[in-house]
Parts: structure tokens; C-alpha cells; sequence
């Protein structure tokens, strides 16, 4: 990772992450591990077009194309890219 990424910011994504995945899974939030891959946890491109769009709504409307989530490894990797394009934007 990138060290000037705030690893705060980056964590904070990925909890947001964690609890919509759990929300949209019912899978408890404490099971969800950022090291795993989305296909892991039943996501498909319905799952992976409403995760981006409401994480783009909520990073100030930074555009994540839901092709996103089949090209990063897990939640952590894509949390530390919705960071750094919050940080170019």
C-alpha cells in the first residue's frame, strides 16, 4: 500500500464494507475477513452494481464501475483503492 494512504481512512472503508456485506448476506460481520475474495461471500454482479453504487455515493460520488470487484483480490485491496481515488478526486 501506498504510505501516504491514510490507514485510518482505509479501515473505515473497510468496516463500511464489512457491514453492508453483512447487511446484504446476513453473514455475520465478525465472519467477514478482508483477506477474502467478494466471490467468497456469494457476490455476484447484481451484489457487486449496489455495492458500488452506494460506495460511490457515499465517497463523494468517486465512480467505481462494479467490474471493480472482479479485478481486486478482497475488501481490503478495495478499500485502499477507494481511498487513494477519494484522494485524487
Amino acid at each position: 500500500m501506498n504510505s501516504t494512504l491514510s490507514l485510518d481512512r482505509v479501515e473505515e472503508v473497510a468496516q463500511w464494507i464489512i457491514r453492508w456485506i453483512s447487511a446484504e448476506t446476513d453473514i455475520d460481520e465478525g465472519k467477514i475477513d478482508i483477506e477474502r475474495s467478494f466471490a467468497d461471500y456469494g457476490f455476484d454482479s447484481v451484489e457487486a452494481a449496489m455495492l458500488a453504487g452506494e460506495l460511490s455515493e457515499r465517497m463523494d460520488n468517486v465512480v467505481l464501475e462494479p467490474s471493480l470487484f472482479w479485478d481486486v483480490k478482497n475488501i481490503k485491496e478495495l478499500a485502499e483503492i477507494v481511498v487513494r481515488l477519494q484522494a485524487a478526486a
